[in-house]
């Protein structure tokens, strides 16, 4: 589309559509569901879900540097019939509620991903964020706990939250500084992590820190 998209409808948005604009917003103003495979690719506009996103399918959303925001929960939950299939985010900064995927979600954001909500969850893959992530609530994080279902971050972790990470027989890797430093306003309030291979940077939490292994942990901080 030459020009910006909204899309709004009283009854919600069902869409198996793919969206493309040349640099402009993209807005879904209503709750979404997904009846086919989608992808959004708005050129470095943003891309804004104002609400819910759900349905068994694979939701991919390109900005280039634009941002990307979801006001609402993504995939229902865990076990819902309406749990996306899986998802791709890529944006400048990514803001995300709680997301449930039955395969893999990977959240790119090139300046910041701003994790809003409670819970991310994929039922049978791995879990990815790459880019600095800030918490803005307690949170717990769980993969598949298969043997390849891990739980990666490229970059640093850090709010004053909770953090609670669950990968099975997968791994999980830290490849920044988690709460920032030990008096720092964005120094973790507790982190708790288990996994097969866990990958620490340095740590910094308020309370409490529990990281289990089998068969081990790198400290590389």
């Amino acid at each position: 589309a030459d020009g910006a998209v909204t899309l709004t409808a009283s009854g919600g948005i069902a869409t198996g559509g793919d969206v493309t604009t040349t640099g402009d917003n993209i807005t879904l103003a209503s709750a979404t569901t997904l009846t086919d495979k989608v992808t959004i690719r708005s050129g470095g506009g943003n891309v804004t879900f104002a609400s819910t996103v759900d349905g068994r399918q694979y939701l991919t959303v390109i900005a280039l540097a634009g941002n990307v925001a979801f006001g609402g929960t993504v995939g229902t939950s865990r076990d819902a019939a309406t749990t996306l299939q899986g998802l791709f985010v890529s944006g400048g900064e990514v803001d995300l509620g709680s997301v449930f995927v039955y395969g893999a979600s990977s959240v790119l954001g090139l300046t910041r991903i701003d994790l809003n909500g409670t819970t991310y969850s994929s039922r049978e893959a791995n879990l990815e964020f790459a880019g600095p992530v800030s918490l803005a609530a307690g949170v717990s994080m769980t993969s598949g706990q298969g043997e390849f279902d891990d739980v990666t971050f490229s970059s640093t972790v850090s709010g004053r939250q909770s953090l609670e990470i669950s990968a099975g027989a997968g791994n999980v890797a830290f490849s920044g500084t988690v709460g920032t430093s030990l008096d720092a306003a964005t120094t973790l309030s507790s982190l708790t992590v288990s996994g097969t291979v866990v990958d620490l940077g340095s740590v910094f939490v308020d309370g409490s820190s529990r990281v289990t292994g089998t068969p081990r942990i790198d400290l590389h901080g």
